[in-house]
């Protein structure tokens, strides 16, 4: 995302003609490697983690996170006290 984000800022500055992109030509032998380049570099980056299964793990890590999260509000909805605590209520002596 940061690469579609630089990508952005640098097609942004051209057009408000600030710093050196302002001088950057569109022309196929000129200068338009330089506004695609951290698109390209995006897209190697996506296909990257795709491949080495870095995405994948996020999604998995980010699906078990939401599943302990629903487990938590059921357990205390229930009224019972988080894992690893006596089953008995509070208060009594046995």
């Amino acid at each position: 995302m940061l690469f579609v984000l630089i990508g952005i800022g640098v097609v942004v500055a051209h057009f408000m003609g600030w710093g050196p992109m302002a001088a950057w030509n569109w022309d196929l032998e000129g200068d338009i490697w330089k506004f695609a380049a951290p698109f390209v570099l995006a897209l190697v980056w996506w296909k990257f983690s795709d491949i080495s299964g870095l995405s994948g793990r996020r999604a998995m890590a980010k699906e078990r996170e939401r599943q302990a999260e629903r487990q938590r509000a059921r357990v205390e909805k229930l009224g019972r006290q988080g894992t690893g605590a006596s089953r008995r209520p509070p208060g009594s002596s046995n």
